[in-house]
């Protein structure tokens, strides 16, 4: 018998990141500007001429001579851009803390197993997207620090059961003593298996409708979360909702809302599954021997939906909201086999 308990922690830094962490540097305006107003950002320039809007607003140089667009592209850092593509941006960061346990027993009668269990957390800043490649939906883009939160990899519970058994049949064995000859061939030997996993759901993203776009030039716009978003009712995909429509609410039109970008509090389906497998071994001399055996994943038929749509607009805008309407694990399967060896 072997118990072992472990903890496992691990701090990154400058982690390749994705582009539009970098924020301003990737050529967005600073949240500072919605103070401006949707009129004043809105107006624009032709050929290096303001109009009234923006005149009056004091917007009368452009940033370059024959610029044509709005105050709010003038405002860039580099107006004569648009997003700036960084590679390998290292803004990167996180954290990994997890307490492990294991059991493992060779039993009598035939049985071994094995129990191991995982508590852990992984916050990070959206590193996972990595390589530069798109990045976390940023917001607020002179201020990051909603971006670091649960990764969207982090499963905090993780529990795992293997078990093998020699089934007792068979001569010497508790049933069929003195089977012998033909009988004893087709009861011996016997084996069964099974692998079993059980995982908590991982933390979903929140996001709304982006009217900050034009001004600021980010990715995305976060709801204000009030409530609690799961309607723990969902049954049906067809016809449930998986999370709470006023569980959120609209910020304003020129506002940051409050939710993060993985709620830990709200998360996707939880993930369980069996795999079975059953094989016998028929000797026919010495280190010869037939195998037959039968293996059955998901031998339950566990259905894992595919995440749900998690765009919230207010008043229902968006039907869509918390549902699924597909499965992303693979039904039962069986597959049989047939070995011989000599």
């Amino acid at each position: 018998m072997a118990i072992d308990i472990a903890y496992v922690g691990n701090h990154g830094t400058r982690l390749i990141d994705g582009r539009s962490a970098a924020g301003v540097y990737d050529n967005m305006n600073p949240g500072s500007v919605l103070a401006l107003g949707a009129g004043v950002l809105g107006a624009g320039f032709t050929d290096g001429v303001p109009d009234a809007t923006a005149a009056a607003a004091g917007f009368t140089t452009p940033p370059y001579p024959g610029f044509s667009g709005t105050v709010a592209q003038s405002l860039r850092s580099w107006p004569q851009y648009q997003q700036i593509n960084w590679r390998y941006f290292p803004l990167g960061n996180s954290h990994y803390n997890a307490l492990q346990a294991s059991f493992d027993r060779r039993m009598s009668h035939g049985l071994q197993l094995r129990v191991a269990y995982t508590y852990s957390r992984l916050m990070n800043n959206g590193s996972e997207t990595g390589l530069g490649a798109g990045g976390p939906p940023v917001q607020n883009p002179s201020d990051m620090r909603n971006l670091y939160s649960v990764s969207s990899d982090d499963v905090p519970n993780i529990f795992t059961f293997g078990w093998v058994y020699q089934l007792p049949f068979g001569k010497g064995k508790p049933l069929g003593r003195n089977a012998s000859g033909v009988l004893d061939k087709v009861i011996d030997n016997w084996q069964i298996s099974a692998t079993q996993t059980y995982q908590s759901g991982r933390p979903l993203s929140i996001t709304t409708a982006n009217n900050l776009g034009g001004y600021l030039f980010n990715y995305a716009k976060f709801p204000n979360k009030v409530g609690n978003g799961l309607t723990g009712t969902f049954k049906d995909p067809a016809t449930d909702s998986y999370l709470n429509q006023a569980g959120w609410t609209d910020p304003g039109a020129l506002a940051f809302g409050n939710a993060l970008r993985q709620d830990e509090n709200v998360r996707g389906f939880r993930y369980f599954n069996e795999d079975f497998s059953i094989f016998k071994d028929t000797h026919f001399g010495e280190g010869r021997y037939v195998r037959f055996q039968a293996d059955a994943g998901n031998v339950l038929n566990r259905v894992f939906f595919c995440p749900v749509d998690q765009f919230w607009l207010p008043n229902n805008g968006n039907s869509n909201f918390g549902h699924t309407g597909s499965q992303c694990n693979i039904p039962r399967r069986v597959q049989l086999g047939l070995q011989i060896f000599f």
